[in-house]
């Protein structure tokens, strides 16, 4: 970074990238995106107060007419970050950084070992697809991971409130974005790889390699991997780290860290963990073999901090169910079917939750689900095929469509479907239906929302929660009758 860069950044009190967030004595950055390029809001900027420009001159001319400080940066969005990061005087060196990538689990790892740093009378955060902040005051998200500055500027808000860890979660575009690579991590941690952003990456191998390269870019700090997913397997071996900063983890594969003897209960595990040639007993507040995995990811994080098995067992046993994680919606009516609600949208993650609840005891099973607009279609089909595995009923509505037309996205996933179904595009009424036709010893999974309060429909979000409109039926349905 030049001297002149590191010099124009100290002479400003804010760093935006968006133009209507512009204030007095701020620097705005102006660069192509994905639908729009910020360069056309420059004028914008300007007349909200913004003190200097640094902008990305490909393809790009300065007006003369703009009198204020600027600063041409060649491929400045793939800087955005390292450039954040040196105008909040490089945050995170100054905190325990955990960043957790892979398809699946990043939330429920983040959220509990967030929890269990917390228990251990630490103060850690999360920033995450629920939410940042504390786990029991999180602010709302617009990303899984948030763009180069806003990810600066949240552990810089973190550090003056004394935090001392961080687990954030780290997506595919959030790397291939570059909103990561001003960041330095303690830990870097890898839980699974299967199909999903496919609109946004070419295959899945390209999915895999921006999964792969994040990892292996680790110079310094840990590594924290599950060897049972192949790609995981890789990362470990090519993993030029010492072994001392590794810990591999699984239940198949032989381990640094291996669950073994698993009994699975209505709401608790136990099993056996093998680490460094000695058993210990463990029993965890959670559900599911897949979620067995997001323990291990846990337990190997805390590890490498230098954490004590010992210290670790007892936090497992008090886990707190994550916002819309295979979280059952609770009602103070004695007898009701069981409703989960689930952010599964991609078919690993939807076989495992359904693998988990076929577990518990249930007349019928019923799902209802979507998939969303705009995104790979090809994840459509497996969806409708893992339905077929474990539904008894099934009805198929919008997720988030987006900007795509509803039925058609039904329709791709009807296509493939040979329990019995129905299809209905409003998601309120398709639940109000699954629940209408209930009886009280079904179990219903509501799937592919999880924890949001919106519906995207058209390019605008509108507030919809699958939780309160189930409580909603639920309490008509099944309440009690004046």
């Amino acid at each position: 970074m030049s001297d002149s860069l590191k010099k124009l950044l100290t002479e400003f009190k804010y760093l935006e990238q968006n133009s209507a967030n512009i204030k007095n004595d701020s620097i705005f950055l102006a660069y192509p995106g994905e639908s729009n390029d910020g360069r056309n809001y420059i004028p914008e900027a300007i007349n909200n107060g913004a003190g200097a420009i640094i902008y990305d001159p490909l393809g790009f001319e300065w007006d003369k007419k703009w009198k204020l400080p600027n600063m041409p940066i060649k491929n400045l969005k793939e800087n955005i970050s390292s450039i954040a990061s040196e105008f909040y005087n490089n945050p995170s060196k100054k905190i325990n950084l955990i960043g957790i990538t892979g398809t699946n689990g990043k939330t429920s790892t983040a959220f509990w070992l967030t929890q269990c740093l917390e228990n251990l009378e630490r103060k850690a955060n999360i920033i995450s697809t629920i939410g940042y902040g504390s786990i029991n005051q999180l602010k709302p998200s617009i990303n899984t991971t948030p763009d180069g500055v806003k990810i600066q500027s949240i552990i810089n808000d973190f550090l003056l409130e004394d935090v001392q860890d961080v687990c954030l979660e780290v997506s595919s575009h959030g790397i291939d974005q570059g909103r990561v690579t001003g960041l330095d991590f303690n830990v870097r941690l890898f839980t699974n790889l299967s199909r999903d952003h496919l609109d946004y990456h070419d295959s899945i191998e390209s999915y895999a390699e921006i999964k792969k390269n994040f990892l292996l870019d680790a110079k310094k700090g840990n590594l924290v991997i599950n060897i049972d997913d192949p790609l995981g397997k890789k990362i470990f071996q090519e993993s030029k780290l010492n072994k001392s900063k590794k810990i591999s983890f699984g239940i198949e594969n032989l381990a640094t860290l291996q669950a073994k003897n698993l009994t699975l209960e209505k709401y608790k595990t136990k099993f056996d963990l093998i680490y460094r040639r000695k058993i210990y007993k463990l029993e965890v507040a959670v559900q599911g073999v897949y979620n067995i995995y997001n323990i291990l990811a846990v337990i190997g994080s805390l590890v490498s901090l230098g954490y004590q098995i010992e210290n670790i067992r007892p936090i497992l046993k008090i886990l707190d169910s994550v916002p819309g994680r295979s979280e059952e919606v609770k009602t103070e009516i004695d007898k009701c079917p069981k409703v989960i609600i689930d952010y599964a949208h991609t078919p690993d993650a939807l076989k495992n939750i359904l693998n988990s609840l076929e577990k518990l005891p249930y007349k019928n099973l019923n799902i209802v689900f979507g998939c969303g607009g705009n995104r790979d279609r090809g994840k459509r089909k497996e969806m409708a095929l893992i339905a077929n595995q474990f539904a008894d009923y099934v009805i198929v509505t919008s997720d988030n469509p987006r900007n795509e037309e509803p039925m058609q996205i039904i329709d791709d996933i009807c296509l493939n479907l040979e329990v019995p179904y129905l299809a209905i595009e409003n998601r309120e009424i398709a639940i109000k239906e699954v629940l209408k036709k209930a009886n009280v010893n079904d179990l219903i999974l509501i799937a592919g929302k999880g924890h949001e309060t919106y519906q995207e429909i058209n390019g605008v979000k509108k507030d919809f929660s699958d939780k309160l409109i189930a409580k909603k039926y639920l309490n008509k349905y099944f309440g009690v009758k004046n």
